[in-house]
């Protein structure tokens, strides 16, 4: 724009120079003055510049035939100064006043811009230079000029400032940091968030946008002056997109920004500067590292609770799967993508007809919702359970675009329900052998007491020891029973602090034995009670155990039961229950041994329990 306003200035000038030149001759070469003055007419005509001539003696000025087009009078119609000047806008009438009056031979010319209101009160621009005469001695002859209407390019330069204005406010009010620089870098403009950025406000033309901070690569690293993406493009005159970089200010603060700058060039394509919108991206990458440690988080997460997302399209065939999705399918370690047909390889042959049968049944239903359970082969041959809940979604025509969805692996929950089955199904035996036991131990009992409360307090004894097993049992979840503590269990009603001895190394009873061992138990301290050394205070009861070996590897578990103090004991003349149990029970179901002695000094009972019976792992020490 200045150019193309410094080129018609100079065509102005150049045109006043003509037309005095034209004056000059007039006279001598009035035909041919006519002439040229047809020809500059109607190039003043088309160009919309009028040439004028004041006669300082008669005070009036002579204008060429258009400037009724341009200002609205008569052609060649005199005009004295005072009108023409009464016709200037107030506010440039002083400024023309003073041109005029200050020609003197040593400035002979001047310019000037004024508006000017015609005979229709229409305002027009005028752009007048004009060139003074002056005799020997001084005196003003004449001033001749031309005077261009430039209002249209005036209207055009107040838009282009309205623009400009507007555009400026614009870039102010935008909440990037904005600024331009010439081509060696000097910042020219910037807007309010620039300075907020750089922290400092510039000194336009002097300081350059790289006076203001220091700029690293994001890993910390210092970032090359010449590396600088504003430099480049200063440099190399192509815009740079997409860098990112620390920006260290001159208190010392950093903060994350991307430059975009953008090189500005001239008709020529020279290089005359660059604009530059920076954005602070500091919250932005912080939410990115939040979201990456979340990630991270879920990661983790998923890989400990045996949970992964997963991403199917359908068109392409390919699943993007999390980490927590790869281990509990046995992928290798970093997997986020596999191919569908790999994926099949891995589900268990027999589950791989009905999971297409459900596909093929959800999609065809056009079901958004769907979950089923399969199982999965892991490379070392382990089977684990997967729960897949997974979202559709269809195209215009129904047909599926993309699955997503969850995997959970719930082989612990698979392990747990089999178990709890197996626990129910030992539960739903055992209830039927204790039901079936207390239905025996009712009809021994009634047969061996007559009198109903003799029957009620057996009864209720053998019931209540059989309920104190089960106690314990539960307590240990039925894993088995410690035998010191069943026995210390079953003496416990009857025991002081000198009256029984318990000893023998550390063994477990499995649930099935410890029922029995505490059967028999139960009827050997209820007939020391009744009428063995249990029955008087000097009585002792000792028990002890140990464990036999006998050629094989674990051997038998011999538990002893000895009497000492008591009354003389009689030889029994007919076998109770109680003894019934003692002898026969263990032998029954356990495959031990029994030895019962009703000797005079005391009873003694051996009970001898094979090793299988004992809970695994258990450590003991083998005795002769």
């Amino acid at each position: 724009r200045v150019r193309a306003a410094q080129g018609a200035l100079l065509a102005i000038e150049l045109g006043t120079l003509v037309l005095a030149a034209v004056f000059a001759e007039r006279r001598r070469y009035e035909a041919a003055v006519k002439q040229s003055e047809a020809r500059l007419q109607e190039a003043l005509t088309a160009g919309q510049v009028m040439a004028f001539e004041w006669d300082p003696r008669t005070r009036i000025s002579q204008r060429s035939a258009n400037a009724a087009q341009i200002l609205g009078f008569e052609p060649h119609k005199g005009l004295p100064a005072t009108c023409f000047l009464a016709q200037v806008h107030p506010d440039d009438r002083a400024n023309l006043k003073a041109c005029m009056l200050g020609l003197t031979p040593q400035s002979p010319s001047y310019a000037a811009r004024f508006r000017f209101k015609r005979a229709d009160d229409e305002e027009v621009w005028l752009e007048e230079t004009a060139t003074a005469e002056f005799d020997a001695t001084g005196r003003l002859l004449q001033i001749k000029g031309l005077a261009k209407d430039i209002t249209e390019r005036k209207h055009a330069e107040e838009t282009l400032q309205d623009n400009e204005q507007k555009f400026r406010e614009l870039l102010g009010a935008l909440p990037a940091a904005i600024y331009v620089t010439d081509a060696a870098g000097h910042v020219t403009y910037c807007n309010q968030g620039a300075a907020d950025l750089w922290g400092v406000t510039p000194r336009l033309g002097v300081e350059r946008w790289c006076d203001f901070a220091r700029f690293f690569h994001t890993d910390g690293t210092p970032m090359l002056q010449r590396d600088c993406p504003t430099e480049i493009a200063l440099r190399e005159g192509r815009a740079v997109r997409g860098c990112e970089a620390l920006m260290e200010r001159r208190d010392g603060t950093r903060i994350y920004v991307t430059p975009n700058p953008t090189p500005l060039c001239d008709a020529s394509g020279g290089i005359v500067g660059a604009v530059n919108m920076t954005l602070d991206i500091s919250e932005r990458k912080e939410a990115e590292l939040a979201l990456a440690e979340r990630d991270l988080q879920l990661a983790l997460a998923g890989k400990a609770a045996r949970v992964g997302s997963f991403a199917y399209d359908t068109g392409t065939e390919l699943i993007q799967v999390s980490q927590g999705y790869a281990v509990i399918h046995g992928l290798p370690e970093g997997t986020t993508e596999i191919p569908r047909s790999k994926w099949r390889v891995g589900v268990h042959p027999e589950d791989l007809v009905r999971l297409d049968a459900h596909r093929s049944r959800v999609w065809k239903e056009q079901r958004r919702e769907s979950n089923i359970e399969y199982r999965v082969l892991h490379a070392d041959g382990e089977i684990r359970w997967i729960e897949a809940r997974s979202f559709t979604s269809y195209d215009h025509k129904g047909q599926p675009q993309r699955v997503v969805g969850v995997n959970i692996d719930i082989t612990e929950r698979k392990r747990a329900e089999e178990h709890q089955r197996v626990l129910v199904a030992e539960l739903d035996h055992r209830v039927k052998n204790v039901l079936a036991t207390v239905s025996a131990i009712i009809s021994r009992t009634q047969d061996g007491n007559h009198v109903a409360a003799a029957f009620a307090v057996a009864l209720e004894g053998r019931i209540r020891s059989m309920s104190s097993t089960h106690e314990l049992l539960s307590q240990g979840r039925w894993r088995g029973i410690r035998l010191q503590e069943l026995v210390q269990r079953e003496l416990a009603p009857f025991a002081t602090d000198d009256n029984t001895e318990i000893n023998g190394p550390d063994a477990v009873l499995s649930a099935e034995a410890a029922q029995i061992i505490a059967m028999v138990l139960h009827e050997l301290v209820t007939n020391a009670a009744k009428y063995g050394a249990l029955s008087r205070q000097s009585g002792h009861v000792r028990v002890w155990w140990r464990w036999r070996v006998n050629g094989t590897k674990h051997g038998r578990l011999v538990i002893e039961w000895q009497e000492i103090g008591g009354p003389p004991v009689p030889t029994p003349k007919q076998s109770g229950y109680g003894t019934s149990v003692i002898r026969e029970l263990l032998p029954y179901e356990l495959g031990g041994n029994v030895d019962l002695v009703f000797a005079t000094d005391g009873v003694k009972c051996r009970l001898e329990i094979p090793a299988e019976w004992i809970g695994s792992g258990q450590h003991y020490t083998p005795m002769p």
